[in-house]
C-alpha cells in the first residue's frame, strides 16, 4: 500500500495502466518497458491522463455491450454428437 505522493514502480510497464492509476490516486509513477510501441503508447496515455483527455471505461461497465435482436443473431456451426454410441 502507498500513501499520497509516494512513488509507484512498474517494472513491466506495458500500456501504463499502473502509472495512470497512480496519477489518479495522487501518487508518482515510474516504469520500465523495452518494446518501443508500448513506450510510445504509454507516453500518450500518461500525457492524456495528466491533461484530462484519457478516455477509460468505468469499472462497473462491461467491456462489450451485448446486443440482442434478429439483426445481431448468428448461428454456430452444428457440434458433433460425441456422446452417441457407435
Amino acid at each position: 500500500m502507498t500513501n499520497e505522493d509516494d512513488w509507484v514502480f512498474d517494472p513491466f510497464l506495458g500500456t501504463s495502466t499502473t502509472i495512470v492509476a497512480a496519477i489518479r490516486h495522487n501518487r508518482r509513477g515510474a516504469g520500465a518497458e523495452t518494446v518501443e510501441k508500448y513506450v510510445h503508447l504509454a507516453r500518450q496515455r500518461i500525457h492524456g491522463e495528466l491533461v484530462g483527455t484519457l478516455r477509460t471505461r468505468p469499472m462497473h461497465k462491461p467491456v462489450y455491450a451485448i446486443q440482442r435482436g434478429p439483426e445481431t443473431a448468428c448461428e454456430s456451426p452444428p457440434r458433433p454428437n460425441l456422446t452417441r454410441n457407435r
